[in-house]
């Protein structure tokens, strides 16, 4: 991996993915109050607070800063509003791989945003941060979330018993990983531009 990449603005046809602020708290605090998108994430709490947004940007950019992670607003190019996050998370470096992580709004979902961010930061993540491999998991059930992954190319890799772990409780994890070999894709989405 590339030890000097930072967080950049994205871009594709319907969107722009920035980098997160402070100022995001109201707009994550109102799309988070949907109960779905904690059920089928790891790491949301329910209910979600303004002080949780709070510390989720203040966390997100000392892990941004440090390139412990790197995660981006997805914001919809028309409307000019925040639809949800996209980013990656447990980044190793030194072995050039991390876990890709997501969750979109009610108002957003069935457009396709949520796979056209992810093709984005994947191909941001293969072509100029030097990852040679991104993985993600979901719960079982979550057939919207296998879709995008299976959208971007990922491949079944397994179960994962008892490696997620939510209130209190171990749970199964789904997980599915793309190469950079294997992300034919690459080629057709050089006319992304960054900023």
């Amino acid at each position: 991996m590339n030890e000097s990449v930072r967080i950049s603005v994205l871009e594709t046809p319907r969107l722009q993915l920035r980098p997160l602020r402070l100022e995001d708290a109201e707009q994550i605090t109102s799309l988070l109050q949907d109960p779905t998108i904690a059920r089928w994430t790891n790491s949301i709490p329910w209910p979600y607070s303004i002080d949780d947004a709070r510390s989720y940007l203040s966390t997100r950019a000392e892990a941004d800063a440090k390139g412990d992670s790197f995660v981006w607003a997805i914001v919809g190019k028309r409307e000019g509003l925040l639809a949800g996050t996209i980013g990656f998370h447990d980044v190793h470096a030194d072995r050039g791989r991390a876990e890709l992580g997501y969750w979109i709004g009610e108002p957003f979902r069935d457009k396709g945003f949520t796979t056209e961010a992810a093709r984005r930061v994947v191909s941001w993540a293969f072509e100029g941060a030097g990852f040679e491999r991104i993985q993600a998991t979901y719960m079982p059930g979550n057939d919207a979330s296998a879709g995008v992954m299976r959208n971007i190319g990922m491949q079944p890799e397994g179960l994962l018993r008892g490696y997620g772990f939510k209130n209190g409780e171990h749970l199964d994890l789904y997980l599915q990983a793309v190469l950079k070999g294997d992300a034919t894709w690459l080629s057709t989405d050089q006319q992304w531009a960054t900023q």
